[in-house]
């Protein structure tokens, strides 16, 4: 939500479109949506989907990012073998696993300490080639 409101806020309109998580849907779903569409940036929900999206483009002859600007959530290390690289947000994946398991196991102990109800792990946006400024 968070993401479509500063979207939003900035002036620009969002469109969602239902997908799975995988490369070879996306790239499929990509191959008859991008000859469609006039937006000149798409925001996948993960590097893989960023990933299938990319391999349509290129496919249809789409430049990434001077026609269109792409970029995934994860911070997979995928993103490095395709070219351009995908700008991606990193999460801490490790540190989430952790944190989740600590506080877990705390919740489980009868005598137990009372868990956060929000625990926030800071995020980094890695911009890499598949984007570029307006």
């Amino acid at each position: 939500m968070g993401f479509s409101d500063v979207v939003k806020e900035a002036g620009a309109t969002i469109e969602y479109i239902k997908s799975d998580f995988s490369r070879s849907t996306n790239y499929k779903k990509a191959l008859d949506y991008l000859p469609k569409t006039k937006a000149t940036y798409i925001a996948a929900a993960t590097d893989h989907m960023a990933i299938g999206i990319s391999n349509a483009s290129a496919e249809l002859k789409i430049a990434i990012p001077d026609e269109l600007s792409l970029s995934g959530f994860g911070g997979y290390s995928v993103t490095q073998n395709v070219f351009p690289h995908i700008t991606t947000v990193d999460y801490p994946f490790y540190e989430m696993g952790e944190t989740i398991m600590k506080q877990t196991i705390q919740a489980l102990r009868p005598d137990g300490d009372p868990i956060p109800t929000l625990t926030q792990l800071p995020v980094e946006l890695s911009i890499q080639g598949s984007t570029s400024k307006i």
